[in-house]
């Protein structure tokens, strides 16, 4: 794990000093921008607003973001995000975790009110308890990402990712893939 973390980060690295490269100084759009979001884990997958609301009391998250780049850009993420789980068994069943997604995003259309943009990478959780007790990379495992999003007059920002699920091959996820048992996970949020 502590090999496929530190892979991970020299990976951010080479990719942010690229993105540092982008100077298109005609563009007023702003190289660094940060802000909140917030969102929560769809599971099964509904256009219903009443079932997503439902979905809600579940589980929610929410956390802030920083985006370096502007077709091309890098955005670290990091949420406190906490879940119930209706069916376990132990007397808490309530699970606070920190997720931190690494997005490698790319920018496909900008047509100034709305741009749309595809992005993907790992994504590290830990639960809370084990990160505030003993720090170490070792208690973080991780998923990766895929998804699409929409930023609206440049200050609104929504994305939806699906989650591939750890130790399952990529083609296994693909020929199983059902609205009632894949999650994706929906964010919204403002930057600055």
């Amino acid at each position: 794990m502590r090999t496929k973390f530190i892979i991970t980060i020299i990976c951010i690295a080479v990719f942010a000093g690229n993105l540092a490269a982008q100077d298109d100084s005609s563009s007023k759009e702003k190289f660094f921008k940060y802000g909140i979001k917030a969102g929560f884990d769809m599971s099964p997958l509904t256009l219903n607003f009443s079932e997503m609301g439902d979905q809600l009391q579940f589980g929610y998250q929410g956390g802030v973001f920083v985006r370096l780049g502007k077709t091309l850009y890098i955005q670290p993420e990091v949420y406190y995000a906490y879940y119930v789980n209706p069916v376990s068994s132990l007397p808490d069943n309530k699970i606070q975790t920190l997720r931190a997604p690494v997005m490698l995003g790319l920018r496909l259309l900008n047509l100034g009110i709305i741009s749309l943009h595809l992005n993907g990478g790992p994504v590290f959780n830990a639960l809370l308890s084990d990160v505030t007790s003993d720090f170490s990379t070792d208690k973080f495992s991780y998923n990766w990402q895929i998804g699409a999003g929409v930023d609206i007059f440049e200050f609104i920002t929504a994305d939806v990712r699906y989650t591939f699920i750890d130790g399952i091959s990529l083609t296994d996820q693909v020929n199983s893939f059902s609205a009632e048992s894949s999650t994706l996970n929906v964010t919204v949020g403002f930057k600055f």
